[in-house]
């Protein structure tokens, strides 16, 4: 999956089964459907329902995405 340069902010709404997490764009009502970043780009990162993310958004699907980290 290549995406799209710049990450941009989002919220973690809900945890899904297989490390898919669903979560919703900053600034935006738009929703999509983000997995991890591999494990040689990050270390192991817990997310929950509220926290801050990074997500880098798909550039052949826009509803899919790569969280490359966590917001503090």
């Amino acid at each position: 999956m290549s995406a799209s340069t710049d990450p941009v902010e989002a919220k973690v709404l809900e945890l899904l089964p297989q490390a898919i997490v669903r979560v919703e764009l900053a600034g935006s009502h738009r929703q999509m459907l983000a997995h991890m970043g591999s494990a040689k780009e990050s270390n192991f990162v817990r997310v929950r329902p509220g926290d801050m993310v990074l997500v880098a958004v798909a550039d052949q699907d826009p509803t899919r995405g790569r969280i490359v980290g966590l917001k503090k």
